[in-house]
């Protein structure tokens, strides 16, 4: 197993033997703010197995001791396939998985929509770049002061939507992106979703040259 640190958290990805599933290998992904205190990000596979008795990972999928390479907008992961189990070993290849950038998770709401509300956090951009799949519906942004009441004072109450897929959505409100008037202070964001997937964001000023803000 591995784990290295991304975006300011530590993310590892951990080999699963599943001796009563037929001495199986998978991989799952593990999250830790502090690289100590690890907990399991989902119970499904990050790197599922392939299909039986057709694929060359179908019974063990292990990650290659590194971190995932970036290649622009595109995360990739190297690992060990095999196409029997732990007990068999099998014959084996090195497969590539693939994820768009800070793809690991997402949060995604359906027909019905779905809110998600930042802890506060201190504007250090000057504009606001979303992460996310909002081609089958759409994803609004709100700025909320401490108190969690919409900053109208300095923009619109609801930006303008997003409704595409795109690792670098550029937030607008009335067609302005600046968000200059709120840097240096302490805000929350509101995202507002509709069968949509947000992955991440950040407030930058250049989106190439900041960090993302990944959603855990």
């Amino acid at each position: 197993n591995n784990a290295f640190l991304y975006e300011g958290m530590y993310l590892g990805f951990l080999t699963c033997y599943h001796t009563r599933a037929g001495d199986l290998l998978d991989t799952r992904l593990i999250c830790s703010r502090n690289g100590r205190d690890w907990s399991l990000v989902s119970d499904d596979p990050i790197l599922p197995l392939g299909r039986p008795d057709a694929d060359f990972d179908c019974g063990w999928v292990d990650v290659a001791n590194n971190a995932p390479y970036r290649i622009g907008d595109e995360l990739r992961i190297y690992y060990d396939g095999r196409n029997a189990n732990h007990a068999t070993l099998g014959l084996g290849a090195i497969g590539i998985a693939t994820l768009r950038l800070d793809g690991f998770a997402a949060l995604e709401a359906g027909r019905s929509g779905g809110t998600l509300t930042t802890q506060p956090f201190r504007m250090e951009g000057d504009a606001l770049f979303v992460n996310a799949d909002a081609s089958r519906g759409r994803l609004t942004v709100r700025v909320l002061d401490r108190a969690g009441k919409t900053l109208g004072d300095d923009l619109s109450a609801v930006s303008d939507p997003i409704a595409s897929d795109n690792v670098r959505h550029q937030a607008t409100w009335g067609g302005r992106t600046s968000l200059a008037p709120l840097k240096g202070r302490v805000i929350s964001l509101r995202f507002d979703l509709s069968q949509a997937k947000l992955f991440a964001f950040q407030a930058a000023t250049d989106p190439l040259a900041c960090a993302a803000v990944t959603l855990r």
